[in-house]
């Protein structure tokens, strides 16, 4: 445990195993990679993340209803299902990040824990699950050799939703301040933004935030987006739209957050 902290422990050894999505297929799209980890290290990072999250939850933008006291995503279907279904016309943008925890930087996630001041021994566990791991894939009851993962976080860990909470929380502080935007429910990767239905111009804002945040690693299909407005559906990708000046200033201010503790070693 010390050693895991202090960054001095080798990079884990874990067992890769493929998890068929709903859609079936036989290419690797339609399957879900998860890292098992060990006995040991499930305790270890089941109690670092309950620790973490409780402390942190109060500090991250309140559009990630994972880090809320529901944590439940019924209530991100509400807050959106109640603004459609008033007298006013709205419209609602839908989108789904693609290969989001395989795909996210985690030189991201490491820069932002910085900025939040992380104590050292948070910034070392990161470290840890995040560079260096090794993945033994099993396939019909056989181990193959350990391949190195570079990118993404292990989605067989508790901390993983924590560090990928934590990459998204900028994401949040720009769409809200896109103009024209009412309402932006996020849990954990499937987003949906609400705005009015008589002119969708602020799409074209939430397109520009998330193609600015590709640093990040996030990346959005045209498939996956779907803006749903009254009872039409039209695809993301083949929206018209026209670019305002106005829309571009929420870019230009800067991801101040909150620090997580006053002290950076508490």
């Amino acid at each position: 445990m010390d050693k895991m902290l202090a960054g001095t422990r080798p990079a884990p050894v874990q067992v890769g195993v493929w998890i068929p999505k709903a859609k079936l297929g036989p290419t690797a799209d339609f399957f879900r990679p998860l890292g098992m980890p060990n006995t040991c290290d499930r305790l270890v990072d089941g109690t670092i993340a309950a620790v973490i999250m409780k402390a942190t939850s109060a500090y991250m933008h309140p559009s990630q209803v994972v880090m809320n006291c529901f944590k439940e995503p019924q209530h991100a279907v509400n807050a959106i299902q109640t603004l459609l279904d008033g007298n006013t016309p709205m419209a609602a943008l839908l989108v789904d990040l693609s290969k989001a925890f395989e795909r996210v930087n985690p030189y991201w996630i490491l820069h932002i824990l910085r900025m939040r001041h992380a104590p050292t021994w948070v910034c070392n566990y990161a470290k840890y699950i995040l560079f260096g791991r090794l993945i033994r894939h099993k396939v019909q009851g056989r181990l193959l050799p350990p391949r190195a993962v570079h990118v993404g976080v292990d989605m067989g860990r508790s901390f993983s939703v924590f560090l990928f909470c934590l990459a998204m929380d900028p994401i949040y502080h720009y769409l809200n301040r896109i103009p024209r935007v009412i309402s932006v429910q996020g849990y954990i990767d499937d987003n949906t933004i609400a705005g009015p239905g008589n002119g969708i111009e602020w799409v074209n804002g939430v397109q520009k935030c998330y193609q600015c945040c590709r640093t990040a690693g996030f990346q959005i299909d045209p498939h996956s987006c779907w803006q749903a407005l009254s009872s039409v559906c039209l695809p993301f990708s083949q929206q018209a739209l026209l670019s305002r000046p106005e829309q571009d200033t929420f870019l230009r201010q800067p991801y101040h957050p909150t620090a997580f503790w006053n002290a950076p070693n508490d």
